[in-house]
């Protein structure tokens, strides 16, 4: 991975390993299912639509091309 140093690299996976242990953890303290019935229509609907909000948004910041660059010989 160009541009990210080693640190970055362990400090995103240290804190990834310990979500994904939080989550098993939470998981296995509920017994039986969490919610008796399905949800109303109106729930999935809104739920899409987030979802496709979401990831478009996600898809155009993560498409942009122009990074800032800021220039370091230059002091506020």
């Amino acid at each position: 991975m160009p541009g990210k140093s080693r640190a970055t690299i362990i400090g995103n996976s240290v804190v990834l390993t310990l979500l994904i242990a939080i989550s098993l953890c939470f998981v296995l303290i509920t017994e039986g299912t969490w919610w008796p019935a399905d949800p109303p229509a109106i729930r999935w609907i809104w739920a899409s639509i987030s979802l496709t909000a979401y990831t478009t948004f996600s898809i155009l910041i993560a498409g942009r091309r122009k990074r800032p660059k800021f220039d370091s010989a230059r002091t506020c």
